[in-house]
C-alpha cells in the first residue's frame, strides 16, 4: 500500500485531497533524500569501525530536520523563476533538501539576515551577526579538517606522517584545506 493509496482512501471525498496528495509525495522525496545521507554515513562509519550505538538518537533528529528542510526548500523556490535549471522539480527540490538540511539551514538564515538588514540593525545585532558567521565559518572548516582526518586514517603507515604535517602546516597557515 503507497501513500498515495493512503490518502486517496482517506481524503477521496475530501476538497483538499489534490494538495493532501502534493504535500505527501514531497514528505516523501525529503524522506528518500535523508535516508540515503543517513545510510550513507552510517555505512561510513561501519566500515571505518567508527559506528558508536550511542548515537542513535542523532539518526531520529536528522530524519526530522531532512523531513522538514525537504518540505520547506520545495516550498519556498519558485519553480518558475529558475526556468534554466532544466526540469527542477518541486520533489527534486526536496530530495535536496532533504539529502541536506544544513544547505537549507544556511540559506534561510542568510535570508533572515538580509531580511534583518533592512532594517538598519543595530551595533548589538551586527556583532550577533558577525559571531553567527564566524561559528557557520569555523564549524565548515572543522567539518573540512575531520573529512581530511578520515581520509588520512585509511592511508598507509608512512603516508600518514607526511599527511599530518601537512595538514598540520596547512592549519598553522590558516590556509584552506582542499
Amino acid at each position: 500500500m503507497t501513500i498515495v493509496t493512503i490518502v486517496n482512501a482517506v481524503g477521496a471525498a475530501h476538497p483538499y485531497s489534490d494538495e493532501l496528495q502534493k504535500q505527501a509525495f514531497l514528505l516523501c522525496s525529503a524522506g528518500l533524500g535523508v535516508s540515503f545521507a543517513i545510510l550513507y554515513r552510517i555505512s561510513r562509519q561501519v566500515a571505518n569501525a567508527t559506528y558508536d550505538e550511542a548515537h542513535n538518537f542523532q539518526v531520529t533528529i536528522k530524519l526530522v530536520l531532512g523531513l522538514t528542510s525537504g518540505t520547506i526548500l520545495a516550498q519556498l523556490v519558485p519553480i518558475d523563476s529558475v526556468g534554466q535549471l532544466g526540469t527542477l522539480t518541486k520533489p527534486t527540490l526536496a530530495l535536496i533538501g532533504g539529502f541536506s538540511s544544513s544547505l537549507v539551514f544556511r540559506v534561510l538564515t542568510r535570508l533572515v539576515e538580509s531580511v534583518e538588514g533592512l532594517f538598519a540593525p543595530d551595533a548589538e545585532q551586527q556583532a550577533e551577526i558577525a559571531q553567527r558567521e564566524s561559528t557557520l565559518k569555523l564549524r565548515d572548516a572543522n567539518s573540512s579538517i575531520v573529512g581530511d582526518l578520515i581520509r588520512v586514517r585509511s592511508l598507509p603507515p608512512p603516508a600518514i606522517a607526511v599527511e599530518l604535517d601537512n595538514l598540520i602546516e596547512r592549519l598553522n597557515s590558516n590556509q584552506p584545506t582542499p
